[in-house]
């Protein structure tokens, strides 16, 4: 099994890769996280996150020397806001 992962990572490019989980992940997790459903202490988790990320990790990312995980930011960021519009309820705004 351990040649056939191997294989696949050789054979696969690792940008290609990134952006086929990044692609397939958001609409499973679109579908178990919806807005509308969410209770007020999850409403609380993810707004907090949503604000967590946007202080701590966008300066770690921009920083950064790939672009791995500019997509996991963006995509993560986007998932929160796509999560907060479907709910009708507002994530935190930060002054740039």
């Amino acid at each position: 099994m351990g040649n056939v992962l191997s294989f696949i990572q050789d054979a696969l490019p690792n940008e290609w890769l990134i952006d086929f989980l990044i692609s397939a992940a958001k609409p499973v997790i679109d579908k178990l996280v919806a807005g509308e459903t969410l209770e007020p202490r999850e409403i609380k988790i993810v707004q907090q996150a949503y604000i967590s990320t946007k202080i701590w990790l966008k300066e770690l990312v921009k920083n950064s020397e790939t672009t791995r995980d500019d997509k996991f930011y963006h995509a993560f960021i986007e998932l929160c806001e796509d999560t907060a519009a479907e709910g009708g309820w507002p994530l935190p705004v930060l002054q740039e």
